[in-house]
């Protein structure tokens, strides 16, 4: 990964609301416009996607895509999987998990593609129902520690597996 300064999320703070905007819009958009999609699946996809690490280097052309049109970019020629969960279950959950995704990532410098390995969309949707009146800042904090106990726990299990 092309590191700068020794970080993976290198876009200035200047575009944090912007950014913040185009993921909350890209899950609540892309839920709309794509019937029956996976939701869970549409936000993995998107947070491994080139489109997203372009964001996180600090590409503008990238940062200025409204979610629309970075769902549809991304998902247009793509078999998609379907889930007839209904789409109100998610309802401003969809908010939360873009707002929290974008600040975790910024502010302990984690790509988006880890983050949702390690704290997955169900992860997120558990974590609503405590965390969401919380505080952004408090939620931040709890997730960080989620995400390092599981980078701890793969640690541990990957040198069991070599000994």
């Amino acid at each position: 990964m092309n590191k700068s300064n020794n970080k993976y999320v290198i876009y200035d703070e200047v575009y944090f609301t912007d950014i913040e905007k185009q993921i909350i819009s890209v899950f609540q958009d892309g839920s709309s416009l794509l019937p029956n999609i996976d939701i869970p699946w549409m936000i993995k996809c998107f947070m491994k996607s080139t489109h997203r690490k372009k964001v996180e280097q600090g590409h503008p052309h990238w940062i200025g895509k409204i979610g629309a049109v970075a769902i549809r970019d991304l998902l247009e020629n793509i078999d998609y999987p379907e889930s007839d969960k209904d789409k109100y279950y998610y309802g401003n959950k969809l908010y939360w998990i873009g707002k929290v995704y974008n600040y975790v990532s910024y502010k302990y410098d984690i790509p988006c593609s880890k983050l949702i390995d390690l704290i997955t969309v169900d992860d997120m949707l558990k974590q609503y129902v405590t965390m969401h009146e919380t505080g952004l800042e408090h939620t931040a904090e709890h997730l960080y520690e989620v995400f390092i106990q599981m980078i701890n726990v793969i640690s541990v299990v990957n040198n069991l597996r070599l000994n």
